[in-house]
């Protein structure tokens, strides 16, 4: 099976209620995470010699779903959708060869964060953290 290698040109990410529209230039994914509940308690044995660690823990049943981080070129004549609210957000990824419809990447999200940079001979920068909210839903590509 031949591997599903794809690069990133043509990936594109939707802001449904505010439009908030962007050339970005690279999106950074924090990843997902689950925090451990330590059970450990006054009665839990000591650390056995020869072995290592002891601690005892439950996984959380809820993942934080991360962010994305996002550097894109500013356009200062638009607003960056600082405080508005939940959106809904779609990420969608390039066609590959043989797909009808392109894989998807739908979530509840917001802007967290920004920052610009302005220098005198570049072009001007902007950065955004996106902070979504809830579950992600993938939308796998379709073939013919």
């Amino acid at each position: 099976m031949p591997a599903k290698v794809r690069v990133g040109h043509g990936t594109t990410i939707t802001f449904e209620t505010t439009g908030f529209d962007a050339e970005v230039r690279s999106m950074n994914f924090s990843g997902s995470s689950r925090e451990p509940i330590d059970t450990t308690h006054l009665s839990s044995p000591a650390g056995t010699p020869g072995k290592m660690g002891g601690k005892t823990f439950l996984v959380s049943p809820i993942a934080d779903p991360g962010e994305i981080a996002m550097e894109f070129h500013l356009d200062p004549d638009q607003v960056i959708p600082i405080n508005e609210p939940v959106e809904n957000i779609e990420l969608e990824f390039p066609l590959q060869a043989g797909e009808v419809t392109a894989c998807k990447w739908t979530f509840a999200g917001f802007i967290q964060d920004w920052d610009a940079t302005v220098e005198t001979e570049d072009v001007i920068q902007g950065t955004a953290t996106v902070k979504i909210s809830g579950e992600i839903t993938v939308v796998p590509a379709t073939t013919s």
